[in-house]
């Protein structure tokens, strides 16, 4: 098939997507609503990405560079007589997907689009515009599915399947020494690796580290990433800098090493469909402490693969905490019981077949339209 791809702009999610698409034996014209780094660029000159090309419309600049948006897709559209439209997120990719028409469009949404971009005002307008023209839609949890049938969309229409994980890059082991470089070895440490920005918790994360270490001195914590909340999430942690490790904002190619210097995993976010980085960390084989939003129940069971708290409050994100350490000798278990979890339902090999499913949909019901006659 001949596929464009529209996304926001270069992550390691759309690069997983758009290869793994070329190894298919599909053709890719990839088209980024916002920008395309120069790294991203050069990634993406390979065989069976036809062309690459950015927008940069982010911010104030987005609607008013819609409608040259909008031409330039149907043009491509018609020009390199493309099979289907892949577009996401929904009020972005999606939403110039929607506007331009004219060929079979899977929309796919990233999860807080729908969850909270929709909630109210013009992200909820915007959104169920999207589903309504939308041929087939892909999400990654049932919970964005309901939502998105309460938007509009035709529950007939919509595939749902986790992005998923690679199973073999991450797994459970020793790790390479970071552990010990850190003079960590008899220590319980948590990892956190999400964005530093309000969205995703991280500073809920210090705050709760800082309480739960009170009780638990010997507590550790890795806190990957980088954001605008670095000077707050710092000012939190205070003297306990010296109980962490911020190495700042890795390459995903680095991430299985940090998982694997880690007991457990904790995620504070507010909104997510399936966390990708969440089932990475369960495929490590960590025990996941997550906030109690309705996508992470869908993946963690309280004392089974993990725990969860009450979402927003650092009071009970510590004291799950201090349930993990005063569990110390039923980590094993429950990281194994974490594993078989995404093994059964987040392998990305064969998650990934699902996606060619919703592009079949998506055509096959771009024909019953009138114009397609």
């Amino acid at each position: 098939m001949r596929i464009v791809y529209v996304t926001r702009g270069w992550t390691v999610h759309d690069r997983r997507f758009a290869f793994s698409l070329v190894e298919a034996g599909h053709q890719v014209a990839y088209r980024a609503v916002e920008s395309i780094p120069p790294q991203g660029e050069a990634a993406l000159a390979r065989p069976g990405i036809a062309s690459v090309a950015s927008w940069g419309a982010s911010g104030p600049s987005f609607w008013p560079r819609v409608p040259k948006m909008v031409r330039a897709l149907r043009g491509l559209g018609e020009e390199w007589n493309a099979d289907i439209v892949h577009a996401g997120p929904i009020q972005r990719g999606a939403l110039v997907a929607a506007l331009a028409g004219r060929r079979p469009t899977l929309s796919m949404s990233w999860g807080s689009d729908i969850l909270r971009d929709a909630r109210v005002g013009a992200g909820r307008w915007q959104a169920s515009f999207v589903l309504r023209r939308s041929d087939a839609l892909a999400c990654d949890c049932e919970t964005v599915r309901a939502r998105c049938v309460e938007l509009g969309m035709d529950p007939a229409r919509i595939v749902v399947f986790p992005w998923g994980v690679d199973l073999d890059k991450f797994a459970p082991g020793s790790g390479d020494g970071l552990r010990s470089s850190l003079g960590w070895e008899k220590a319980m440490v948590m990892v956190a690796a999400r964005a530093w920005e309000p969205l995703y918790g991280m500073g809920l994360v210090a705050e709760a580290f800082v309480l739960a270490s009170k009780k638990e001195p010997n507590l550790r914590l890795l806190m990957l990433g980088d954001g605008s909340e670095r000077e707050r999430i710092r000012g939190r942690l205070g003297g306990l800098i010296a109980s962490s490790h911020l190495p700042g904002q890795v390459d995903h190619s680095e991430l299985p090493r940090y998982l694997s210097a880690a007991d457990v995993y904790v995620s504070a976010s507010r909104s997510d469909g399936s966390s990708v980085t969440l089932l990475e960390s369960m495929a490590a084989g960590l025990p996941a402490i997550v906030s109690d939003i309705a996508p992470n129940r869908e993946w963690v069971k309280d004392g089974v693969n993990g725990w969860v708290f009450r979402d927003g409050e650092a009071q009970s994100l510590a004291a799950a905490i201090l349930r993990a350490c005063a569990s110390r000798q039923e980590l094993p278990a429950l990281g194994q019981a974490a594993r078989r979890t995404v093994e059964a339902r987040a392998d990305w090999r064969a998650n990934f077949p699902r996606l060619l499913e919703a592009y079949e949909l998506a055509r096959a019901a771009w024909r019953m339209k009138p114009h397609a006659a």
